[in-house]
């Protein structure tokens, strides 16, 4: 009983936490010298409804959009590929679950976990712009720039996979005298895999919106090309990119619902 009111207890500090902080926040947005919305604002944003009735579907431009959807998608695979082959061993070291001896497992699995969050906590935007500063503007940019952060991102979740697989059958293996690598290989990984490769699916989606990100610094894709006609106001073109990138992202989620039904079927 006491561990359940300490627990509410402890609910109730972090709620007034989070409640002080969103009035503090919205304080400061309002209490401010500056104005919300720019002089022209409105007329702009009704502009940029409107537009959504003139599209831009003109086949030139839409062979633009095509190229660019599909170099961000080869961006995207590229950085979620990368990363996956890196996480996989880091996942499965950090997790704790294939090293017997306790004290070096504690230090492998600390030294990693530090790794995975170091690498996790610098946006992909920001690991472009470090990136283009060292090896130039080049579509690999924006694949480091994807791979770097998403496996901080998945080498966590394969660890927290892997260490939360049933341990019934794990137990049975090693107690029919597999080894701790094997207990991994043929009891957690194929037993943690289904949810692995759902959030798998779900970084691609991100990765997708990421890769479009680039176009910040100039790396060409998809965003590069909203970017482009935002800034000549061309809003008829922004609508077509956006719904371009839009078709793209719900392809990927029916791609994604179809081979995790196929998995757990």
């Amino acid at each position: 009983m006491k561990n359940v009111n300490h627990f509410f207890e402890h609910k109730k500090i972090l709620t007034l936490i989070l409640v002080s902080a969103f009035l503090w926040s919205s304080i400061r947005i309002f209490n401010t010298d500056q104005t919300l919305i720019s002089y022209d604002g409105i007329s702009t944003l009704f502009n940029f409804l409107w537009s959504v009735f003139y599209l831009d579907v003109t086949p030139e431009f839409l062979v633009i959009c095509l190229k660019a959807v599909v170099q961000t998608i080869l961006y995207a695979f590229g950085g979620l590929s990368l990363a996956i082959i890196i996480a996989i061993p880091i996942g499965i070291l950090s997790s704790g679950t294939c090293i017997h001896n306790k004290y070096v497992n504690n230090t492998v699995v600390t030294t990693l976990r530090f790794v995975l969050a170091c690498t996790r906590s610098i946006h992909e935007l920001i690991w472009a712009l470090l990136l283009v500063s060292i090896i130039g503007l080049s579509p690999m940019v924006a694949v480091l720039a994807l791979a770097i952060p998403y496996v901080g991102i998945l080498g966590r979740i394969f660890a927290e996979q892997l260490r939360d697989v049933p341990q019934q059958p794990i137990r049975l293996l090693l107690s029919n005298g597999a080894s701790y690598t094997k207990a991994v290989m043929y009891g957690r990984i194929p037993l943690a895999m289904p949810n692995i490769i759902s959030y798998i699916f779900y970084r691609l989606e991100c990765g997708i919106r990421s890769a479009a990100i680039m176009s910040f610094i100039g790396i060409q894709g998809i965003g590069y090309q909203i970017h482009l006609s935002l800034l000549d106001l061309r809003f008829g073109q922004v609508w077509t990119g956006l719904i371009c990138l839009t078709i793209l992202v719900v392809v990927v989620d029916a791609w994604s619902s179809i081979v995790r039904k196929a998995l757990t079927s």
